[in-house]
């Protein structure tokens, strides 16, 4: 009876994990326990008086990352979790407790013990990225005045990064300029292990972690992700660019004046018609720039020689493709998301393009300002560009979409994460303009007119492309020096984990061009659209209403709690659980006199 009886209570003894805060500049345990329950991924934090907004958004994307690692949707349940300080206040502030909430959540998920000798310290970020926090050194101390035996923080905080004015002398006069300082962190008195993604804070205690073979595994489903466009639509497409470059070479001809810059977009093109010989997966990607890099110079030089010819090609050739799409206008699979979703939302940009150019066509028109006709020639061209791009994209589904579904739970997702980058970015002082503000808040603005266009296949699109920027933003923030290479490792061993196959040709696109790309943001960005692609797949809703199944890829086993010396009680049995246990001790007690 009293197994039985503790076996009731086990869950949540398991799922105790312990993170550490600062409190009055020392370091404090806090106690961390979730309970999960069927739901649509809503998170309640229970036990303290004040949190602030990264606090709470961290917190979140702790319980959803900590899904989504033990194979499960994160929209499926509902999670409460318990925050309980100790021996300090209960108003916390700040996101380094979120390592700790995705330790407990993952355990009461999984049903897997957690080491009550570990304290954990980091920010959980979207894509399982472990980001950086403050007062390391402090929390270590309190982690070992406390008796914890290990101590778990992210890659890269055992030095400190910042960014100080020095003075610059050149000559007999001088200026302040910013110089990054980097200072060694002491961390004394305490095992401490640098960990640079929730996998490998999960599996901190096993010793038996190795992210080289989980990268190596990475390279060969990506080897394996090897779909690609038909060829006949690469042939197309190859042809088009032949005849562009033809027609640039006529008019360069006809032209002497504007040949200098008619040649450079033909080598331009013929340069990216190279690079999809020698990259095949990039040809989806290469073409149509190089489609684009003769077009802009062409229509140009047609607007300011000629500008009623000018316009009527442009018009017809961009007409054309837009049937070409009308046509195969592709349906959106739960097993072809990324590239019909991303296909729809190429047209629909192509169609903003198409507005662009043929305002400053009108402004070119009015004005003579042949600035207008260089806008124009651009926009005409990204149309052409973008329509491709569909084209080459488009392909029928097998299994059909909850479209409705589907888009709520990644729209959920994608602007919880903006929302969180908004926080994170205010927090630490440190964005990125290219990805959060050019990237992916501008993605969502274009995902959000979509829907209410009624274009939720576009919309779907969108939200694919504003989870890239944001999963490329965390895993590279903060971005200073000398620490791109290490994040960038640390990001492919958490993509390893939820990696499979995917038979996109968006993703085998993303992955032959970072194979390609220098170690750099650059990089990182093609291989968070892989990311957002298997993101996407885990969160789309079948046809039928069926949640697609998620994929498990983990190599590691949990955490086990240390073996307890004679007479010595568990960290992770709180007063709670030992007064219950008194209890039931009293009781059978109270039952055996009787008997």
């Amino acid at each position: 009876m009293i197994h039985a009886l503790l076996l009731l209570a086990a869950p949540h003894v398991l799922a105790a994990a312990f993170g550490i805060a600062l409190y009055q500049d020392r370091g404090i345990p806090v106690e961390v326990s979730v309970n999960v329950s069927r739901g649509s991924g809503y998170v309640n934090i229970e036990g303290l008086y004040y949190y602030d907004d990264s606090l709470w958004y961290s917190t979140v994307f702790a319980c959803w990352e900590a899904a989504i690692s033990a194979g499960a949707d994160p929209f499926s349940y509902n999670y409460t979790v318990y925050i309980a300080p100790i021996n300090a206040s209960r108003s916390l502030a700040g996101p380094s407790l979120s390592l700790a909430v995705y330790i407990a959540t993952y355990s009461t998920i999984t049903g897997s013990p957690v080491n009550s000798s570990v304290v954990y310290t980091g920010t959980v970020a979207p894509g399982g990225v472990v980001d950086f926090v403050g007062g390391v050194e402090q929390k270590a101390e309190g982690a070992a005045r406390y008796g914890f035996k290990l101590f778990v923080y992210p890659a890269l905080q055992h030095l400190e990064f910042k960014m100080v004015e020095k003075p610059r002398l050149i000559g007999v006069y001088g200026s302040l300029v910013p110089v990054l300082e980097i200072t060694p962190i002491q961390i004394r008195n305490i095992t401490a292990i640098e960990v640079g993604n929730v996998y490998q804070a999960a599996a901190a205690t096993t010793g038996r972690y190795n992210a080289t073979a989980n990268i190596e595994r990475l390279r060969e489903v990506l080897t394996r992700t090897n779909a690609t466009a038909p060829q006949y639509k690469i042939d197309a497409l190859i042809n088009e660019v032949n005849r562009a470059v033809k027609k640039a070479k006529r008019l360069a001809a006809q032209q002497p004046r504007y040949h200098d810059a008619l040649a450079a977009g033909i080598g331009k093109a013929l340069a990216y018609v190279e690079i999809s010989r020698n990259i095949t997966a990039a040809s989806t990607e290469a073409l149509p720039r190089a489609l684009a890099e003769v077009l802009t110079p062409y229509f140009y030089v047609l607007f300011v020689t000629d500008f009623e010819r000018g316009r009527a090609v442009a018009e017809i050739y961009l007409a054309t493709l837009r049937n070409i799409t009308e046509a195969l206008r592709p349906a959106v699979g739960a097993d072809n998301i990324c590239d019909a979703a991303v296909a729809h939302a190429y047209i629909h940009t192509a169609e903003m393009a198409k507005s662009t150019a043929e305002r400053s066509l009108t402004s070119y028109m009015l004005t003579g300002d042949v600035t207008y006709a260089a806008e124009a020639s651009y926009w005409y061209s990204q149309a052409a560009y973008y329509l491709w791009k569909a084209i080459l994209l488009s392909r029928e589904p097998t299994t059909g979409l909850d479209l409705n579904k589907t888009l709520a739970k990644i729209g959920r997702y994608v602007q919880t994460a903006v929302e969180y980058g908004d926080v994170y970015s205010r927090a630490t002082g440190v964005t990125s303009p290219q990805l959060l503000e050019g990237g992916a808040k501008l993605n969502l603005l274009r995902a959000l007119a979509a829907q209410q266009e009624g274009r939720g296949e576009a919309a779907l699109g969108y939200y694919i492309e504003a989870l890239a920027s944001l999963l490329a933003y965390f895993a590279i923030h903060p971005g200073f020096p000398n620490t791109t290479g290490v994040k960038y490792m640390h990001y492919l061993d958490a993509v390893a984990h939820v990696a499979a196959p995917v038979k996109s040709i968006y993703a085998a696109e993303a992955a032959a061009l970072a194979e390609a790309a220098g170690l750099n943001d650059t990089k990182i960005l093609y291989m968070a659209k892989i990311h957002a692609c298997i993101i996407a797949e885990k969160l789309a809703v079948a046809g039928d209403g069926a949640p697609h199944r998620m994929l498990r890829y983990v190599n590691y086993q949990a955490p086990a709690p240390p073996p307890q010396p004679p007479g010595e009680m568990p960290v992770e049995i709180t007063a709670l659980g030992l007064l219950l246990l008194v209890f039931i001790v009293k009781v059978l007690h109270h039952l055996s006199r009787r008997r």
